[in-house]
């Protein structure tokens, strides 16, 4: 089963695809970056992150979040993403995460 994941940084964009083991787990490197002006010039970061899963024809709203920090593993307070997935369940939102994954 395909996940894509995608993130956005002003007119910055970065898209990867994955797909799923056997057990139907999945995962994604890290994506890091730089800019001149934003190491320079006071800035808020927005970083708009979305992770679709594509299954039977359909696709699924894992994780869509907005990051406002630079700091790895900054969406979660340091900590790892790890995600449980159900997709029968409707998408919902939680901790300022929307989706169908917890």
């Amino acid at each position: 089963m395909p996940a894509r994941r995608s993130s956005e940084t002003g007119d910055r964009r970065a898209t990867d695809t994955t797909a799923t083991d056997a057990s139907g787990s999945f995962r994604f490197p890290a994506v890091f970056g730089s800019s001149l002006f934003g190491s320079v010039l006071p800035h808020e970061p927005v970083i708009e992150q979305k992770i679709l899963i594509q299954r039977d024809g359909k696709t699924y709203r894992a994780w869509v979040f907005v990051e406002g920090e630079y700091a790895e593993n900054g969406e979660l307070g340091g900590e790892p993403i790890r995600l449980s997935c159900r997709l029968e369940d409707a998408p919902s939102r939680k901790d300022g995460v929307f989706g169908v994954c917890e």
